[in-house]
């Protein structure tokens, strides 16, 4: 009995570490990495410049943007 005693004082201490469980501390750290990358917001892909033998223009999704960015800040 008393060694069930001293061991119960000495497993008291280290509770924490005994009772979680690998898959647990596993999946909490999964859900956080989850977490912390739907936080990321990243800007959609507007236009892009295409190199064509005439030159450099811009995708028609570029000419858009640019067309809807002079609208604003024209005040129309």
């Amino acid at each position: 009995m008393e060694e069930l005693f001293k061991f119960t004082l000495m497993a008291r201490v280290r509770s924490d570490y005994l009772v979680s469980q690998y898959s647990e501390r596993k999946g909490a750290a999964q859900t956080k990495a989850l977490a912390a990358a739907a936080a990321v917001v990243e800007a959609p892909l507007v236009g892009v410049v295409v190199s064509t033998k005439r030159g450099t223009r811009a995708s028609r999704g570029m000419r858009r943007f640019r067309r809807v960015l002079r609208m604003i800040t024209s005040g129309r």
